[in-house]
């Protein structure tokens, strides 16, 4: 029976004043009372401003030392109570990045391939098995006793001492028989019990920087973000359907992307746009069953916001205002994040991979030339 879950419960702690010190902390969540038998998703929005100076003709901070005020009074003027929405692409970039890495390290990683190779040799051990017990069977009809009792692994059955050797030889012959037989049945329930739950974790992280500089007739105003947006978590899956599963690893499910990789310089296109990898991703789960109450992954993004405002001429020059805030966004949702299709920078290409592809570009070349 599962226990009685209670939310989404919403929390907000701000202090709304314009200055160091000011803050603003919301968060909205579920609580499952005992015991937890699942991943509960929440959300936790912190926002605070961590240094606040002004000097010359600066008489306040026009609201964009506040915190907790929602949207800055200026454009791109540092951390707000919303500033995730403004690294979407960033954090969408992390989350198909963790949920590559996270499939792939479950499909080629040691504890589908254990679950596989046990299988496997369940198969090997059954057919080896009825190999021995096949020919026992055909040496003890030709009487030939001690090739049996040799393919069965027991002693040579004795011809002198008739009455006494018999009742031996039986039970040697039963014993000899009767272990094959049952690592046969042992194997058989083994193949038809469902596979085990296979757990996969991944962690992916993507640099933050953004920087407005905007220079007016006499007011110059500059505002550098900096951080890091990660994604972290777990898949637990089962397999569901063994020959969904190798059929779709060797390629047979998937005609669409088959199609793609055969069009003439698609992998050059695959450098700007992933469109390989989003084929793909249709067909990534088929065979497995993802265990939605133990599966999840939790988004972080940390930043750090310098708005810097001063005159550069005009009879307030040399005025100037600094101010830090400090934020934190953090979010668990339930399941895989879906893989959107986003260009790539062109700075995320590695050196052993452009040389790769830039061999079998010039290689298409001569192929078409």
């Amino acid at each position: 029976m599962v226990a009685p879950i209670v939310g989404p419960n919403n929390s907000t702690v701000q202090a709304n004043f314009d200055d160091v010190g000011s803050h603003y902390s919301y968060r909205s969540g579920y609580r499952q009372n005992m015991p937890i038998d699942r991943a509960l998703p929440y959300t936790t929005r912190r926002v605070r401003t961590v240094a606040a100076t002004r000097t010359g003709t600066y008489t306040s901070f026009g609201g964009l030392a506040n915190a907790a005020s929602g949207t800055s009074p200026y454009p791109n003027s540092g951390l707000d109570t919303n500033w995730q929405d403004d690294e979407v692409s960033t954090l969408t970039s992390a989350q198909t990045a963790f949920r590559q890495k996270l499939i792939d390290g479950i499909s080629g990683g040691p504890n589908l391939a254990v679950a596989f190779a046990e299988r496997q040799q369940t198969f090997n051990m059954i057919a080896e098995h009825a190999i021995r017990l096949r020919k026992a069977f055909q040496a003890v009809r030709r009487r030939r006793f001690h090739s049996a009792a040799k393919i069965l692994g027991i002693k040579k059955p004795k011809i002198k001492q008739m009455g006494k050797s018999v009742a031996n030889n039986f039970l040697q012959y039963k014993y000899g028989w009767m272990p094959l037989i049952g690592d046969i049945g042992a194997g058989v329930e083994l193949l038809q019990s469902p596979y085990g739950t296979i757990f996969g974790e991944a962690y992916v992280s993507k640099p933050i920087y953004r920087r407005y500089y905007y220079k007016g007739p006499y007011e110059t105003h500059e505002c550098v973000i900096e951080g890091k947006a990660s994604v972290k978590g777990q898949l637990v899956i089962k397999v569901t359907n063994p020959s969904l599963y190798l059929a779709n690893q060797l390629g047979f499910t998937n005609p669409t992307l088959t199609m793609w990789e055969l069009v003439p310089f698609s992998f050059v296109v695959d450098w700007f746009l992933p469109v390989g990898d989003f084929l793909q991703s249709f067909s990534q789960l088929q065979g497995l069953t993802v265990d939605e109450q133990l599966s999840f992954y939790s988004t972080r993004l940390k930043g750090e916001s310098v708005l810097k405002k001063w005159y550069h001429t005009g009879p307030s020059k040399g005025s100037k205002m600094v101010i830090v805030k400090q934020g934190l966004y953090l979010k668990r949702t339930v399941g895989l994040p879906p893989y959107r299709l986003q260009f790539n920078k062109l700075s995320t290409l590695k050196a052993g991979h452009a040389a790769s592809s830039l061999a079998l570009l010039l290689q298409q070349l001569v192929k078409h030339s």
